[in-house]
């Protein structure tokens, strides 16, 4: 059973949406090559099928970590 932060919160991992097709959890530091690379493939792959892209990011807080992911994740966003 996955743990739930209250009586009322479900946990992401349980709803239909984190099971989309559209949706691709990724497990590891945002800076590891492999998970660059893994972020990459999914990327261009959306883009090919004319998909737009949204990057989540739930990674350290602090001022560098996150300027360091917005350059190193900027590649990958769509616009608009």
């Amino acid at each position: 059973m996955l743990k739930q932060g209250c009586a009322r919160c479900i946990d992401a991992r349980c709803t239909a949406l984190w099971h989309s097709k559209n949706v691709k959890f990724l497990h590891g530091f945002s800076h590891q090559p492999h998970i660059l690379d893994a972020v990459r493939e999914e990327a261009a792959k959306a883009r090919a099928r004319g998909r737009h892209v949204v990057v989540m990011h739930d990674g350290s807080h602090f001022k560098d970590d996150v300027l360091n992911d917005l350059i190193l994740y900027e590649e990958f966003a769509t616009p608009g």
